[in-house]
């Protein structure tokens, strides 16, 4: 997706998150948070969650606070369907 309008009009609002993949690794970045699930055979083998505000350089995985993965989590799913469907 094009940044183009984001650089006309910096002030509107951009997307909800942006999604990566590497390898086994597939990974959403929020305005706050790094969530990465790490897959083999279709099942999450790990995970890392990361608070940007709190942790910038990213040396606590919070990956424990179920509630926030599990939202994370949902986004990231859908994004993965997303990708493999286009």
């Amino acid at each position: 997706t094009s940044f183009a309008k984001l650089l006309k009009h910096p002030n509107r609002p951009g997307k909800e998150f942006t999604y990566s993949r590497f390898r086994d690794r597939d990974a959403i970045r929020t305005g706050k948070y790094l969530y990465t699930e790490w897959r083999k055979e279709g099942e999450v083998v790990a995970r890392m969650l990361y608070d940007h505000e709190m942790d910038p350089d990213e040396n606590t995985n919070i990956s424990e606070h179920r509630g926030l993965v599990r939202q994370l989590s949902k986004k990231l799913a859908g994004q993965i369907e997303f990708v493999t469907a286009n």
